[in-house]
């Protein structure tokens, strides 16, 4: 086997046929082979700071690189339980969007129907707390296990652990809101700042003031 370089080919070496087909560019996957996995990485510097006594600047770098290293695995730990996470509990609450966003509609058809201010009110109510619902459904927050709305036989615990998620859900969907706002504010601001500074009226007082001087220039010859 070869590689083509330039005009001439050269034989591909171990590291070319152990890599070919893998993502990235040549130079990423020397670097990445180079530097090794994340744990290794850890280990290698570890081992270093044990055998060589560093002192000064260069033991804060590695010790900061050493860092930097911990707390890419535990990022990537998380990243990983709350991808496992949520593919066990899609279904469940797929079904129970369904489920609660049925109910609003529901409830809705009720409320343009109701014949008395008390009962539409009670229905109003009762269509905040369904909508609060689905709040906790689409923002459920990740690294926690999917407590659902409809299950039966819950523990006090769990129905405890579920008020407190569901508030922490509302919370983000509230403070996602509030920015969403801002940047519409935002950007209406600094369209209405560009439309203003695009046409300035001319003022009258600053031609009559420039047409002075000739006149009186036209007296001076007379």
């Amino acid at each position: 086997m070869s590689r083509k370089v330039g005009g001439s080919k050269r034989p591909l070496s171990r590291y070319d046929i152990a890599n070919k087909g893998k993502g990235g560019s040549e130079q990423e996957n020397e670097e990445q082979a180079k530097k090794g996995s994340v744990k290794n990485q850890i280990r290698s510097l570890k081992r270093l700071l044990n055998k060589k006594k560093f002192t000064g600047k260069v033991l804060e770098k590695k010790q900061r690189e050493l860092e930097h290293l911990e707390k890419l695995i535990v990022k990537r730990k998380n990243s990983e339980r709350d991808k496992a996470l949520a593919k066990k509990y899609h279904k469940v609450r797929f079904f129970e969007r369904i489920k609660v966003t049925r109910k609003i509609k529901k409830i809705e058809r009720a409320i343009a129907t109701a014949n008395s201010n008390g009962d539409k009110e009670e229905l109003e109510n009762k269509k905040i707390e369904l909508e609060n619902d689905l709040t906790y459904v689409m923002r459920f927050p990740k690294g926690h296990k999917y407590i659902s709305l409809f299950g039966e036989g819950l523990s006090e615990k769990q129905l405890q652990t579920r008020n407190e998620l569901r508030a922490l859900a509302i919370k983000s969907a509230e403070k996602n809101k509030d920015e969403q706002k801002t940047k519409k504010a935002e950007k209406r601001k600094n369209t209405d700042n560009k439309n203003t500074t695009k046409t300035v009226p001319s003022n009258p007082d600053n031609h009559e003031q420039e047409e002075g001087p000739d006149d009186d220039a036209d007296d001076f010859f007379l």
